[in-house]
């Protein structure tokens, strides 16, 4: 009878815990299930569904998922209409508002750049709160749950896909916007755009619209063409002349208020062509001649001002008296005006503040790059954070102008990930809105770490660089990764570390950098990484920085050459020989790159705007050490 009742006892004890088990299980087989199947054995097992009207940006995204699908795969994922009887798993690209069956409307509060990806039964949709959101969730799709990296821009070979025959995903519940308004990292490429940046223009014309450019656009406002020959009064008075400038820079006469009239019409005709153009910019042609007519210096600042601060009173009337005239015709409008050179800071008189409807871009060209912009320990970044502050404290909204590619650091590395991994996170911290920086594909090869770092922070200032940079080493190098790793690790550190404050200036401070023995832990690094490369992948990336590498080999060599002429313990003779011998060192080094277009693209830049133009950086310091090779002959 006790058996009896030990049985009953037990069977009624799996009778009450059965059940709840079978649940259990059951929730956890059903998470553990991929719910849709994308491609399996190399065959496409989904359809990609567009609504009824895609607009340009659905139809852009579309295509992207399908090439880089059959680039992972081998298979083609077909494009169909909602229209179209679709059967099977589907990806619904599916931007906020688009009419939908019950059960696949995407949530009404997402932002128009952020994205939901998430798992309906066999369907997976990925919904944006615009089109361009929809784009930027396929693109999460691709790099955060498929693992498609984009490192260098302009180049398949800085491109990361990995293989697969399947392709089947598990529930997934992704929601994500970026953190900045605007992210300028990159410009116009397909790069950028994939790394969710939203610079408008190439296939993707959407995005943060800045028009007519982020900065020097004083003479698309007001084009000298135009105007000069019967108004040359618009234009700066220069050493007694209008428009005089040494260097072909014309500024103008800000005091002058037909200037202002015609600016602010030729800024509304921008709004009237564009309705959804965020900010209308105004910013001076480049350099630091502003006009010495008598009203023009009226308006500066009185006593002694720093250099930053010279021109910023006269620049801040005349920003906002155009924001003043522009904002009668189109009350809502927005003006991104510059700050820059010596009208960095803004001005000493504090009675002036600043129309409603200004923002400032800021330009980081003259204050450290070695440093983050909060370092107390940086004085000329102590200065740069104060004069963010000073601009917010007069009710103006922070873009900045950035120089994660500087051409007066002379084509050399730029080692500065560990500068933007404090100030990325720093910048959302006090309400900075957008960054921009200066780019060209023809360096990407070796600025890539800075360009990349930049593009996940703006998109999320919490991502972990280290790992971001782990994983780009491992991704594009293989086996030799952490060889690779090392490579950009002792460049950043003595970077940090050199004991210098810099802006740029390559020929003066790259030494202080790339010491001789960074050079010789940078090149073991390389040749480890060589002695490990097993694919030709990782080989033809390995050739890129092995010329990333000469080049600050050649250039380093020489600026130690140079700095050995005037050594006082130089006889004539000796200092003529290693003069000649610097001479060249450059004069090669300048014509091989300037020549061979082929081995240098995208290792160092080309044309006017580059380290070794004619007339700016390398051409003038090549024409100085001639010069001095001639004085030491006589």
């Amino acid at each position: 009878m006790r058996d009896c009742m030990r049985v009953l006892a037990l069977l009624c004890t799996v009778a009450v815990l059965l059940p709840g088990r079978i649940a259990v299980a059951q929730e956890k087989k059903e998470k553990q299930q991929p719910t849709v199947a994308l491609v399996v054995d190399g065959r496409a097992r989904a359809t990609i569904v567009l609504p009824a009207e895609p607009g340009k940006p659905l139809v852009f995204a579309a295509k992207q998922l399908q090439q880089y699908v059959q680039k992972i795969s081998g298979a083609s994922l077909p494009i169909a209409s909602e229209q179209d009887k679709v059967s099977g798993n589907r990806i619904l690209l599916w931007p906020k508002g688009t009419p939908a069956e019950a059960g696949l409307a995407v949530p009404e509060d997402l932002g128009e750049e952020e994205y939901l990806i998430s798992t309906t039964g066999s369907d997976l949709v990925i919904g944006g709160g615009s089109d361009l959101g929809t784009f930027f969730g396929v693109c999460g799709l691709l790099e955060d749950h498929l693992g498609v990296r984009w490192y260098v821009a302009g180049d398949p070979l800085g491109e990361c896909v990995p293989k697969m025959k399947d392709i089947v995903l598990p529930r997934i519940n992704d929601r994500q916007g970026p953190d900045f308004p605007m992210r300028w990292i990159g410009k116009t490429l397909q790069w950028a755009k994939m790394n969710r940046q939203n610079y408008p223009g190439g296939a993707l014309d959407v995005g943060f619209k800045i028009k007519p450019g982020i900065f020097h656009t004083q003479d698309i406002l007001l084009p000298t063409k135009t105007y000069f020959a019967e108004h040359p009064e618009y234009y700066a008075l220069v050493d007694g002349k209008r428009g005089g400038a040494k260097h072909g820079w014309i500024h103008l006469c800000h005091s002058n208020k037909d200037v202002v009239r015609i600016v602010a019409q030729n800024m509304g005709k921008i709004l009237d062509a564009d309705p959804d153009v965020d900010l209308v910019t105004f910013a001076p042609t480049d350099w630091t001649q502003l006009c010495e007519c008598e009203a023009c210096k009226a308006m500066d600042d009185k006593g002694e001002v720093p250099k930053d601060q010279r021109m910023s009173r006269r620049m801040l009337i005349f920003h906002n008296r155009l924001a003043e005239a522009l904002t009668k015709t189109h009350p809502n409008a927005k003006l991104l005006v510059g700050a820059y050179l010596n009208y960095t800071r803004p001005p000493k008189d504090k009675s002036i503040r600043a129309h409603p409807a200004l923002s400032v871009v800021i330009c980081d060209i003259q204050y450290c790059m070695a440093h983050p912009v909060n370092d107390p320990n940086c004085p000329p970044n102590r200065v740069y954070d104060e004069i963010i502050k000073g601009w917010q404290a007069l009710g103006c909204d922070i873009y900045f102008y950035e120089y994660y590619y500087k051409v007066n650091w002379m084509g050399l590395p730029w080692p500065i990930t560990h500068k933007l991994a404090v100030d990325i996170p720093y910048f959302k911290s006090v309400g900075v809105k957008g960054v921009y920086t200066q780019f060209t594909t023809q360096n990407a090869w070796k600025l890539f770490p800075g360009y990349y770092v930049a593009a996940k922070l703006m998109w999320d200032v919490d991502a972990d660089v280290d790992r971001i940079l782990d994983e780009m080493c491992n991704r594009l190098f293989g086996k030799g990764g952490p060889a690779m790793r090392e490579y950009y690790r002792v460049m950043e550190d003595s970077m940090a570390n050199c004991g210098r404050h810099f802006p740029g200036r390559g020929t003066t401070f790259g030494q202080y950098v790339f010491t001789p023995a960074v050079m010789k832990t940078m090149g073991d690094s390389l040749a480890t990484a060589h002695e490990l490369a097993e694919d030709e992948l990782v080989k033809k990336r390995l050739a890129k920085i092995d010329l990333s590498f000469e080049y600050t080999q050649r250039l380093m060599k020489y600026v130690r050459l140079r700095d050995r002429i005037g050594s006082k313990d130089n006889s004539p003779q000796e200092a003529l020989a290693i003069a000649q011998q610097a001479l060249d060192v450059l004069g090669k080094l300048v014509t091989e790159v300037r020549q061979d277009r082929a081995k240098w693209d995208g290792i160092v830049s080309d044309g006017h705007d580059s380290p070794v133009s004619e007339k700016w950086y390398l051409g003038p310091e090549l024409r100085r050490l001639r010069a001095r090779v001639e004085q030491l002959q006589r």
